[in-house]
């Protein structure tokens, strides 16, 4: 379909849903109103925890994640605890250990989210002091070290004051909870508060300036909101693969890196981030959008995908409310166009249909622009215009139903009136009429000899007698549309009827000057009304004779093919033109033939009584050439 097809047909679906609420009067304002209102409600206010759920949905089927490949993972943990006999945080002795193995394998960054207590003996101030000084040779090498705290740690902890000056970065974990859906899923990630910047943005910007790429500023980063109530900037990240770094090789825990337990070149100029991942301890395990219902992924791993999606740069960028509101608008318009002009039985799997292609719409943004557009306000739109639409559509319809049954009923009364009105009427005029005649033959005896006025006299019988055949084909009609013709089968002879009709005729056709021939087959017997089938060939021989004109030629046949008779009533006329012939058994069409005379409805009479009796007729014509009606019986 052509793009000029397809907006024809949507402006004449537009013109007739406007014509349809026309229809309605004053109840059309209602829905449009109600469908206003809560466009504008929806429009204004924000479910925040139906627009999680679908975010959280729409993440899940994220095709374009951020890549975790430059990072890598030291996990303290149970398996640690058991096995190094220590607890959290370790000693001083297992993280100079620890340090000394892995930067063999030469990172690019390192960051720590481990809390150093403070030394208790000689022995820990002494592996303190080794840890700080190889943690200076990293550095010196060009590595990059950081300390990862959150805002608690700030007050409530101290680092050693060895450490002190090295850097120290905040790396909240924002979960909503006191805000947005207030469900604790972590779904965005701070970028900066006032002036300072935060860890996942710094080593980001780290890793882009080694791959050779520009680093970020914070309003560069795709999606970065800034809330001037709390002086802060954050955005949306698109999230990875669940946790399962080990079997990728991608974590290692504290343990197996003290030991060697990794392989080296593939840590090598990787960002390293140490950090507790225990399944038991509280807050070490936060919710996600990939894991709605309890606490599975570990900080540590969180930290990575925050890191690896704003060097990426893949935030989510919240689209403008207009966006949201056109494309409700938008859709909420479509289902109010099929809703009237659909079948009410599929307005339920077309609402159905929009629902879901919004869930699509919604995705395919998300997946290949990285744009969120909340479905929300869509979706309890088009179901408010199921809900509202659905009964006005039902209204509509029983009004129009009731007016068309009111019309119909009316002309129903009306088509009675109308024949009571011919019926009566035609045989009322019957009576004069046949006393006209018979006083016009009994003053045609009685004028003998006077020539002139016996013309006259005969002119008064020739026009009742047209007259009186008027009024016959006004009562077949009027019989005609009550359906109140019974026909009376009998087997008759076909050939002997049309025998007997030339020769009612053969006076009429000498008097127009025309010759005649019957080429009748032989036949059996068929079954029909003789006085209908009568009828039906007289009509046809008498306009043979109207319209052929002087000198032609009227020809009847018959013929048996199988099942069926054919009998055929042919001229040589001037015959029918083309335009006319589609019209000709229709009821008061009378052509433009130049002697056309007649009501217009013997052909259409002919065609009634034929499928009548079980049969068909057709007419052939070609004009200059002649006029052939064929009259098809059943052969029984």
């Amino acid at each position: 379909m052509s793009l000029n097809s397809s907006l024809r047909k949507i402006g004449r679906y537009g013109r007739q849903t406007i014509v349809a609420l026309e229809q309605l009067g004053p109840l059309k304002y209602y829905p449009l109103l109600f469908t206003l209102l809560a466009a504008i409600f929806l429009a204004s206010y924000r479910f925040v925890g139906l627009e999680a759920f679908f975010y959280d949905g729409v993440v899940r089927t994220d095709l374009r994640p951020p890549s975790l490949e430059e990072f890598r993972y030291v996990l303290l943990d149970e398996e640690s605890d058991e096995l190094l006999g220590e607890k959290f945080p370790y000693s001083y002795f297992g993280h100079l250990k620890m340090m000394r193995r892995l930067l063999e394998a030469q990172p690019k960054v390192i960051v720590s989210f481990v809390p150093f207590p403070n030394p208790q003996t000689a022995q820990q101030t002494a592996d303190m002091v080794a840890l700080r000084a190889l943690i200076d040779q990293y550095q010196q090498a060009g590595g990059h070290f950081y300390f990862g705290q959150d805002y608690g740690a700030w007050s409530i902890k101290t680092l050693p004051k060895i450490f002190q000056d090295l850097p120290r970065l905040f790396s909240v974990i924002n979960a909503d909870e006191n805000n947005f859906a207030q469900d604790k899923v972590v779904r965005r990630a701070i970028l900066q508060v006032g002036q300072e910047q935060a860890l996942h943005l710094q080593v980001a910007n780290e890793l882009r300036q080694a791959q050779g790429k520009a680093p970020l500023a914070v309003e560069e980063v795709r999606g970065s909101t800034y809330l001037p109530n709390t002086d802060t900037t954050y955005f949306l990240f698109r999230l990875g693969h669940a946790p399962g770094m080990r079997q990728l090789g991608q974590a290692a825990t504290f343990f197996e890196v003290i030991n060697g337990h990794f392989f080296l070149p593939e840590w090598h100029q990787k960002i390293v981030l140490i950090g507790p991942s225990y399944e038991e301890r509280p807050g070490d395990l936060v919710k996600t959008p990939l894991e709605r219902q309890q606490a599975y992924w570990p900080q540590i791993f969180l930290h990575g995908q925050m890191m690896a999606a704003i060097a990426q740069n893949k935030g989510v960028a919240v689209a403008r409310p207009w966006w949201a509101v056109s494309g409700m608008l938008l859709f909420a318009t479509l289902l109010i166009v099929i809703i009237l002009h659909g079948q009410p039985g599929w307005s339920l799997g077309w609402t159905l249909a929009i629902l879901v292609a919004v869930l699509l719409v919604t995705a395919a943004f998300f997946n290949l622009l990285g744009w969120w557009v909340s479905p929300v306000g869509a979706l309890c739109l088009v179901l408010l215009v199921y809900f509202i639409w659905m009964p006005f559509r039902a209204m509509l319809e029983y009004q129009g139903r009731t007016a068309v049954e009111e019309e119909a009923k009316m002309w129903q009364q009306l088509e009675g009136l109308k024949r009571n009105f011919i019926s009566l009427m035609s045989h009322d005029l019957k009576t004069p009429v046949a006393k006209v005649a018979s006083l016009a033959e009994v003053l045609q005896h009685q004028l003998l000899g006077q020539e002139e006025a016996r013309k006259n006299v005969q002119a008064i019988l020739k026009t009742t007698k047209d007259l009186n055949q008027f009024i016959s084909v006004i009562l077949d009609l009027a019989k005609a549309e009550a359906r109140a013709w019974q026909v009376q089968a009998e087997h008759k002879d076909l050939n002997q009827l049309l025998e007997k009709i030339l020769q009612h005729y053969q006076q009429d056709l000498v008097a127009a000057k025309m010759q005649w021939s019957l080429d009748l087959a032989p036949l059996y017997p068929i079954e029909m009304d003789e006085t209908l089938m009568q009828r039906v060939m007289a009509n046809l021989v008498e306009n043979a004779i109207r319209y052929a004109g002087e000198g032609k030629t009227l020809t009847i046949s018959t013929r048996e093919e199988g099942d069926w008779i054919y009998a055929t009533v042919a001229d040589n006329g001037p015959g029918i033109r083309s335009e006319d012939l589609p019209f000709i058994f229709d009821k008061f069409f009378r052509g433009k033939h130049p002697t056309g005379k007649g009501t217009g409805l013997g052909l259409y009479l002919v065609k009634y009584f034929v499928e009548l009796l079980g049969g068909k007729i057709k007419v052939e014509s070609q004009w200059g050439r002649g006029t052939s009606f064929i009259l098809q019986m059943p052969n029984r």
